[in-house]
């Protein structure tokens, strides 16, 4: 298979997201997040009319009944997604009994297919707001930023949490939208840390131009455990391609969480050694992301997109308060948090996860409820 730096034709689009995915309940309906992840992208790049200059390249690994069958997407959502089947016997190969999920080798197999000029590494939950895709497609159009030219650096933006309470209650998407619109930069970030002597944090993007892509070779596949894939590729890419971070840029990102306080709430997990010292700028093969093997792609067929650019949607949905409610603890917090440390930003995920826990509190979030029927009853 060709090298991701070759030059994409004339149709491709400007811009490639790429996520890995497969079709299980991990951590929650995974499914769901997916879906409201792409159907939120595609409604959006319909508002911007720029559903031609983007696609997102799922890689579907190993799943026993391929995403795309099961997955409920608006015509909007369906326009814009490609997805790389990896068939479930290959994905056995490459599996070990402390993780089937070998991160670094299943996004180096949508990076290599990626055919954007710029090529982002997202996750599958990330929310994409309108201002934030416009300012993204303006940065990968030309120009640069901070002095570094958009096709040699390495791009990254931060992320905010949408609380995991909330997004357990599957929200309709047009709540999701007014949510993020109205309460967005309340919501908490993901806390910041030093690395490799910058600030650094968990991304909701990393951007770069193809052919960086293809001069590191992606991610170091020799990391089969879990975790530290995207600092092992951060530490290689510093060499030769300055660091920007766009996250105090507008560069707005929310992640449907599905962690609990602090991000621990996972499965017991052997991790990756953080060493970052002396790596090699290119770890792999020419091969990599499995480039010497060609998988069966699908896309949706072709529906017409919308001439005019759709509406903003209404300004306020109708509230379910049992949904609300799970929202209230991290706005209340909010203007405490924007005054805190990292560190201390980390703490109050466990206060808040506590405030939730409280029976007072529980008791309060139904006080709602109780009154709406006591009156309905007079």
């Amino acid at each position: 298979m060709a090298e991701a730096s070759d030059s994409p034709d004339s149709r491709a689009p400007l811009l490639s997201l790429f996520v890995g995915a497969r079709n299980d309940a991990y951590m929650g309906d995974s499914r769901w997040r997916l879906e409201t992840t792409i159907n939120y992208l595609g409604e959006n790049l319909e508002r911007l009319q720029r559903q031609d200059s983007v696609e997102l390249v799922v890689c579907d690994w190993g799943s026993a009944q391929p995403l795309h069958a099961v997955l409920n997407l608006t015509p909007a959502g369906r326009r814009i997604v490609r997805f790389i089947l990896v068939p479930a016997s290959m994905a056995r190969r490459y599996a070990i009994p402390e993780n089937d999920w070998p991160m670094a080798l299943l996004q180096n197999v949508a990076v290599r297919r990626c055919r954007g000029r710029f090529i982002g590494q997202t996750d599958s939950d990330m929310l994409f707001p309108a201002p934030t895709l416009r300012r993204i497609l303006a940065l990968a159009d030309g120009g640069c930023v901070e002095g570094v030219e958009t096709g040699r650096g390495f791009f990254f933006a931060g992320r905010r949490h949408v609380p995991t309470s909330y997004v357990a209650m599957r929200p309709p998407l047009h709540e999701i939208s007014w949510v993020v619109r109205r309460y967005g930069r309340a919501l908490p970030e993901n806390p910041w840390f030093w690395f490799v002597g910058r600030a650094y944090t968990g991304t909701g993007l990393v951007l770069m131009h193809r052919d960086l892509w293809s001069e590191c070779r992606g991610y170091d596949e020799r990391m089969v455990f879990w975790g530290s894939v995207d600092l092992n590729l951060a530490a290689r890419a510093l060499r030769r391609s300055p660091w920007v971070d766009m996250t105090r840029r507008g560069f707005e990102l929310y992640h449907l969480n599905h962690h609990g306080p602090g991000g621990a709430a996972g499965p017991s997990r052997v991790w990756n050694p953080r060493k970052f010292d002396g790596l090699p700028f290119c770890p792999n093969g020419p091969d990599w992301g499995l480039g010497d093997r060609t998988f069966e792609e699908f896309v949706y067929p072709v529906e017409p997109a919308p001439s005019v650019p759709r509406p903003a949607g209404p300004s306020a949905p109708r509230w379910d308060w049992s949904r609300f409610r799970h929202l209230l603890p991290a706005l209340l917090t909010a203007p405490l948090r924007q005054t805190m440390t990292p560190r201390a930003q980390s703490s109050l995920w466990y206060l808040e996860a506590q405030l939730r826990a409280r029976p007072w509190y529980r008791a309060l979030s139904v006080l709602p409820d109780y009154l709406r029927r006591w009156a309905g009853r007079k």
